[in-house]
């Protein structure tokens, strides 16, 4: 989505459930606004700076059937801005904002190139995994380690697909060259957990 105008009927599916994939900025604004169309040109250069990472919602106030969202939102004057992520409003801001202000506002919860790389092969691999596509998914993750090997993230994944296909020699090797930070995640602890429920007597 990048920046689209949103009805308020699609509120939920496009913010609150968008969210839980992507971090969504819901801009409440108006054609006659004249400090709300100041803003949109930071509001692209935010975009683009964080595509497929960001999404941006922006809503007319004015529109037919807003009343419900602008009461849910709280919203009470333009240009107001309402952060969500994972399905929940996490930061709000009223007024002016420059583009250096919208990025404080978003940054403690926009996604890292990485870890959005590391979620759409997440998806993937799972997909593939539901219908025991077990190689084609180390294929993937191989693929993407060849591109991208400094994702540790998807060390992780590639640990719980040794798992589920019975490669545990290889799932322990892959286990002892994560960095620390990763060991202690809590993917990386559910994966080790099965790891050694599969070695338990």
């Amino acid at each position: 989505m990048s920046i689209k105008d949103v009805l308020a009927e699609d509120f939920k599916v496009a913010v609150v459930d968008g969210s839980r994939h992507n971090l969504i900025i819901a801009v409440f604004s108006a054609a006659w606004c004249d400090p709300c169309l100041a803003m949109r040109k930071d509001l692209e250069n935010i975009a683009a700076l964080y595509e497929e990472r960001l999404n941006i919602a922006v809503f007319d106030v004015d529109a037919e059937g807003i009343e419900s969202v602008l009461e849910t939102c709280q919203v009470e004057s333009i240009p107001d801005m309402k952060v969500f992520h994972e399905g929940n409003m996490v930061a709000q801001a009223k007024g002016v904002l420059s583009q250096a202000q919208i990025e404080s506002l978003i940054v403690p919860y926009v996604r890292t190139e990485e870890q959005q790389r590391t979620m759409l092969l997440e998806r993937q691999v799972e997909l593939l995994l539901s219908v025991d596509q077990d190689e084609e998914a180390l294929s993937l993750i191989d693929l993407h380690l060849s591109r991208y090997p400094e994702d540790d993230g998807v060390k992780v994944l590639l640990i719980g697909v040794y798992v589920k296909s019975g490669q545990i020699a290889l799932a322990k090797q892959v286990i002892d060259d994560l960095p620390k930070e990763y060991v202690h995640t809590e993917k990386a602890k559910q994966v080790i957990a099965s790891i050694e429920q599969l070695n338990a007597p």
